[in-house]
């Protein structure tokens, strides 16, 4: 279970921070939203907390991010 509380919240900073960053206006001022403020402090924390763990799983993190934003998994089409 201690995975899940570093994994999840790691995906959705990352997910946060690469919105962002984002070339499209609406989507960094969609994020900039106090929904996603509170996201975004809530999942640094959490990620601090277990940051040790949360950099033990970066590969994980980063398959998980890659496959819920629109990228294909290997295999799949």
């Amino acid at each position: 279970m201690q995975e899940f509380m570093s994994l999840i919240p790691a995906a959705k900073l990352k997910m946060i921070e690469s919105m962002k960053r984002s070339n499209d206006p609406a989507v960094v001022d969609a994020v900039s939203d106090d929904h996603w403020l509170k996201n975004e402090r809530r999942c640094r924390n959490v990620s601090e907390l277990y940051g040790h763990k949360a950099a033990a799983d970066q590969g994980r993190v980063e398959r998980h991010v890659a496959s819920h934003t629109g990228q294909t998994q290997i295999g799949f089409t």
